[in-house]
């Protein structure tokens, strides 16, 4: 069904009767406003195109964004369309699950800070659990909950295939295979490598402890 729109442009044709724009940027009337006197046709027309144009171009966005009727009679609706319609196409910025990150502790209005994950209500968060589902549930999520990830002391890494994305990765590093010149039988491997394994002249490290998460993008939650 078509939306409607009350906001519509005035004299937007080629031809109106406006008085042109080189004249009216240096008029007087445009600094003090119209006086005692006779106004002309053609500078109110600019005075009226110019709010016409932007309360249509503001109400266009409103209508395009939200896909609701826009009113010229009721302000307090307007006002509250487009701060909705604003906040909507924030989300095409930033969509909903995107994740940022700061070196101090911040709070956003409409994003949850979190390092720790935790449990957020389905109802409460619907467009949120819709993107994340029950991937990051444990077993405290109740069953009108949802899960959000636990990044406390991990860090991103691009997944590979789909099918990797938000999983988290065991403690550990491949292992990585190499020459240690300095490896002989007067100078034994450090003990803080504990059972690495020397064959030759190549050692395999024991495993990190460092841990990390994979995502294809850093993706905050609203």
């Amino acid at each position: 069904m078509a939306t409607i729109n009350e906001f519509l442009p005035f004299a937007d044709q080629s031809t109106a009767n406006l008085i042109p724009y080189a004249e009216w940027v240096n008029a007087a009337k445009r600094l003090t406003g119209f006086v005692s006197g006779i106004a002309k046709s053609n500078e109110m027309n600019r005075v009226f195109a110019q709010g016409a144009q932007a309360g249509y171009a503001i109400a266009k966005f409103i209508e395009r964004t939200l896909s609701e009727d826009v009113y010229v009679s009721d302000g307090e609706r307007l006002a509250d369309q487009f701060y909705r319609a604003i906040v909507q196409m924030s989300y095409r910025a930033t969509p909903i699950g995107c994740i940022l990150t700061f070196p101090v502790h911040v709070e956003i209005d409409g994003y949850v800070a979190t390092n720790n994950g935790g449990n957020l209500s389905q109802t409460t968060y619907d467009q949120l659990y819709a993107v994340y589902g029950t991937k990051f549930n444990t077993s405290s999520t109740l069953a009108n909950q949802f899960g959000i990830p636990d990044m406390a002391h991990r860090v991103f890494e691009a997944a590979a295939t789909l099918e990797e994305i938000g999983c988290y990765v065991a403690a550990g590093l491949p292992n990585s295979l190499g020459s240690l010149p300095w490896i002989s039988a007067q100078r034994p491997i450090p003990p803080t490598w504990g059972k690495a394994i020397l064959d030759g002249a190549r050692v395999t490290p024991p495993k990190a402890v460092s841990r990390r998460i994979r995502q294809v993008r850093c993706t905050i939650l609203k």
